[in-house]
């Protein structure tokens, strides 16, 4: 394979208010990776997230294991976000995109969430 760059445009942080009721209020992130070089490598996403302090670490976003937060899209390119209470305030999250055949991989910018009270 021909050697291959990635750069994004995108994700933006995102503000959304909590709600209790199931999935009703979502905020999207959306990082749209641009490939130079083989541009017909196989891109794969996964989001993680971490606190405002980044004492948590980097932590894979997995199916609604986010603490009062339902979650889609881990795994692609938009990332949604629903959470239910203010408890997820000013979490930062990230997408890391890869071209594992070409072994390259690569972090978006942090974006923070914000769930005013």
């Amino acid at each position: 394979y021909s050697n291959v760059s990635i750069t994004f445009s995108g994700p933006s942080n995102g503000s959304v208010l909590a709600n209790a009721t199931y999935y009703a209020n979502v905020v999207s992130f959306t990082a749209t990776p641009s490939l130079t070089g083989n541009t017909a490598a196989t891109l794969t996403y996964q989001w993680y997230y971490n606190n405002a302090s980044g004492s948590q670490g980097w932590i894979a976003v997995a199916n609604n294991d986010v603490s009062n937060v339902h979650t889609t899209g881990m795994t692609s390119s938009t990332l949604a976000i629903a959470p239910k209470t203010t408890a997820n305030n000013a979490q930062v999250y990230r997408v890391t995109v890869s071209a594992a055949a070409q072994g390259v991989s690569v972090n978006s910018a942090n974006v923070t969430l914000s769930v005013p009270a």
